[in-house]
């Protein structure tokens, strides 16, 4: 058989040409685009790759802000800070982050519940923002972590400031505490200042003036631009920029006489406020028990938080502005004022207590069991007669007495810019329709009449009360700040309630009476010189049975703590030339005179020594009288 491989040979010739071709063009087709990705990256693209490769050897970091400081009425420091060394992770700089925390964790403690909570944090924030890992290391610890930390990817140690409360507990009430920001607030911070939120050691206002002026204390924040190698370990500094420092705020408060009565008021449930009669400027606003604010900066154990929030007597509580009781016979004040105001009562009348006051079916008691027998409104004061003030109620009517106690501040908002101030209650026909759906009951109106029932006022509204009183019925508001970044605030002008001088006379004179006549409920008191008035309070907390009362009324004392009265006194001094209204409570104290008119008693010679007011024939209220 012939084969032709002349043919063949020319055939495979061709078709190796073709695919020598379909390879050479293939490649050249390869060395083409890779020659015009070249090109472009080189030549086109050049600057935008060049100042990319150099931003990504930068890094900027920002650098939080000092806070404004916290000063008393004498420049002594409430709130400060502090140096505060930290170590931060940053997830865009780790590729394990497990590792990177179990790497730090051979240096310094993590807890495995930090480890945790740290997780969740970094899942929840931006690759790029550090999270705080732990603050307030010791320097050894500290140096220990720049020493390694070429083998710690994502682990930034960092100089940051902290806050610190150097009264600790005097002032806490006041002046609040910070914290780190909870979710719900760092979605605020972010609408606010989103450069803010970035830091991983951003301190947030959560009570007191920290949390009402947190954003002029904030400050602005700085930044560092930094060169770091590959593994992001910083190189050097390039830049900085420290920013500014927010801005500083004075208070009215006197430190050293929050000391005093935070000493004097210790092991009880209590609040003291001391406010100047003229101006509104609060010089004390206690409250006790209190608890150090520096625990919760430095994120407070939940050894230390079961402890506060399961004491009965309610640490956490600024009992001055967010605790209301019952005002007790210091509203009796009001009572008198109101039917002298109207006519119904003046200095000369009189009515008998036997102890009893019937009305209908039901019998109202005097404390006084044998009763005082004959009293005017001078003697009722002084001796806190409670069946004169169920007359006198009961003659001027429940909305009478509501429009005189609005007038001083009972149940009314109070004009302070503070956080969690409750403003308490003046009940009214009206107000029980609307809220209890009911019919208001002649009963009510005489229980009220002695600040008993539904009334409830806080300690910063029966100073209130009691400054207006001591200042001839200007209807001054208390003040806490005094100024802001070096801006004083404008004192305000007052607006006069429509009383007479003489009726405010006679009221004056029976508060005189019960701290220094003879048979006063706080007689006891009248050694303190330059001599002062006040007007002393018990309010019940609990039902007195019939059957209690004919077999004997258990005293306080005998009774469980929970159910003994509140003990009350409002005072103000010096008496020929007042200044300053001072009121005290203590929850569960059992008597006025006994438990708050003393603490009173030694919270004004305080005052006086901190801030003599001279005595004068021709005082402030003799003059306005």
């Amino acid at each position: 058989m012939y084969i032709n491989s002349g043919n063949n040979d020319t055939q495979n010739k061709h078709m190796m040409t073709r695919r020598l071709f379909l390879v050479m063009g293939g490649q050249l087709a390869v060395f083409v685009v890779l020659g015009a990705r070249i090109y472009q990256l080189q030549v086109k693209d050049s600057e935008r790759y060049s100042r990319l490769a150099f931003e990504n050897r930068l890094s900027l970091r920002f650098i939080s802000p000092q806070r404004g400081r916290i000063f008393d009425r004498n420049q002594k420091l409430l709130a400060v800070n502090r140096q505060n060394y930290q170590v931060a992770i940053i997830a865009e700089q780790t590729q394990d982050l497990e590792e990177s925390l179990r790497r730090v964790g051979a240096l310094i403690e993590v807890p495995e519940r930090t480890k945790r909570r740290l997780m969740k944090e970094i899942r929840n924030a931006s690759v790029f923002d550090p999270v705080l890992i732990k603050e307030n290391l010791d320097w050894k610890s500290f140096a220990l972590i720049n020493f390694h930390s070429a083998a710690l990817p994502g682990i930034v140690p960092q100089v940051g400031m902290t806050r610190y409360y150097p009264r600790r507990n005097s002032c806490v009430h006041v002046v609040g505490y910070v914290g780190s920001a909870n979710t719900k607030e760092k979605k605020l911070l972010v609408s606010q200042s989103p450069t803010l939120a970035r830091l991983s050691d951003i301190l947030i206002g959560k009570n007191g003036i920290e949390r009402v002026f947190d954003q002029q204390l904030r400050g602005t924040p700085g930044a560092r631009r930094l060169e770091v190698n590959a593994s992001g370990r910083i190189i050097r500094e390039l830049e900085r920029y420290e920013g500014s420092q927010g801005g500083d705020i004075t208070l009215t408060i006197d430190a050293d006489l929050q000391d005093m009565v935070m000493e004097r008021i210790k092991g009880h449930s209590a609040a003291v406020v001391v406010m100047d009669i003229h101006n509104g400027d609060i010089l004390s606003m206690s409250s006790s028990p209190a608890y150090d604010p520096n625990k919760f900066v430095l994120r407070i154990s939940h050894k230390d938080w079961e402890q506060l929030t399961n004491d009965k007597m309610v640490p956490l509580l600024n009992k001055a502005v967010a605790g209301v009781y019952p005002p007790g016979s210091v509203f009796k004040i009001i009572t008198s004022l109101v039917a002298l105001e109207a006519g119904i009562i003046n200095s000369n009348t009189r009515f008998y207590c036997s102890g009893r006051f019937p009305l209908g079916s039901h019998t109202f008691h005097c404390w006084k069991q044998a009763g005082h027998g004959w009293m005017d409104v001078h003697d009722a004061l002084k001796h806190s007669c409670d069946v004169f003030f169920y007359e006198t109620a009961k003659m001027v009517g429940i909305d009478k007495i509501k429009d005189m106690s609005v007038e001083f501040g009972v149940g009314q908002e109070v004009n302070i810019n503070f956080p969690n101030v409750k403003n308490g209650l003046m009940p009214s026909p009206e107000w029980k329709r609307r809220h209890l759906n009911e019919q208001w009951l002649i009963g009510e109106t005489i229980i009220t009449g002695i600040g008993q029932g539904y009334i409830l006022m806080n300690p910063l509204q029966l100073a209130v009360l009691m400054a207006r009183v001591a200042n001839g019925g200007i209807k001054v508001d208390p003040r806490i700040i005094h100024s802001i970044k070096g801006t004083s605030l404008t004192s305000k002008k007052f607006d006069k309630i429509n009383i007479s001088a003489e009726n405010m006379k006679i009221l004056h004179n029976a508060l005189f009476s019960v701290v220094n006549d003879q048979g006063g409920t706080a007689f006891a008191l009248a050694d303190t010189a330059p001599a002062f008035a006040g007007k002393t309070g018990t309010a019940q907390v609990r039902n007195i049975s019939s059957r209690e009362r004919a077999s004997g009324v258990i005293d306080n004392d005998d009774l469980p703590w929970e159910y003994r009265d509140h003990a009350l006194f409002t005072a103000f001094g010096p008496f020929d030339n007042p200044r300053y209204a001072i009121a005290v409570v203590v929850e569960h104290g059992g008597s006025g005179s006994k438990v708050a008119a003393p603490i009173a008693r030694d919270v004004y010679k305080k005052v006086m020594e901190l801030y003599p007011v001279a005595n004068s024939d021709i005082g402030y209220m003799k003059t306005a009288l």
